[in-house]
């Protein structure tokens, strides 16, 4: 009687310690997806603050500056002067940018659309944003300022692939400058 005893506080236990865990894993995941809520929204408003700054700066300087880099304060300047951001690149960036590097080598035929790309990383432990656009924005962004100069629209606008499985190609749909008028 005592093991049929033992065996129902077991079960009982294991029940109460499911439940609980159950809980647990409840919240965290709420938890992270506020946090992912959170990031989004930051990343909007630095879009916003970028469009901002870009204006204001092509309207001072009257040269146009690309929207994904425009000339920003650096940290000890205080905004007295803008300096052009560093080339370097963040552990999150070269983490993210090597996922789609070894994807992209992978690809048969050799490019995929960013869509499917910005996902597949995702899958593979990128940390890119949970929101699609923002997801496939960053990107795109990331693999279009790569110091390495690694990624490469070969054939149509939309689908990347490896600079080194396209040597001789030049982007297609390259951002045109426009002429002052």
């Amino acid at each position: 009687m005592a093991n049929g005893e033992e065996q129902a506080t077991q079960r009982m236990l294991n029940a109460e310690f499911e439940a609980d865990a159950q809980t647990r894993l409840d919240a965290l995941l709420d938890e992270y997806a506020g946090v992912e809520r959170e990031r989004d929204a930051l990343n909007s408003r630095l879009n916003r603050l970028r469009i901002r700054i870009k204006g204001l700066t092509e309207f001072l300087s009257g040269e146009e500056v690309p929207l994904e880099n425009p000339l920003l304060p650096g940290p000890s300047d205080a905004g007295s002067q803008a300096t052009a951001p560093s080339t370097q690149t963040d552990a999150r960036t070269t983490n993210i940018l090597a996922i789609a590097e070894r994807i992209l080598a992978q690809q048969s035929p050799k490019h995929m659309h960013y869509t499917h790309l910005a996902d597949a990383v995702s899958e593979q432990g990128g940390n890119l944003p949970q929101h699609a656009k923002s997801r496939h924005d960053t990107l795109i962004r990331m693999m279009n300022e790569d110091p390495q100069k690694r990624f490469v629209r070969p054939e149509r606008r939309g689908y990347y692939a490896l600079t080194k499985d396209h040597p001789d190609v030049a982007s297609v749909g390259s951002r045109r400058t426009r002429e002052p008028g």
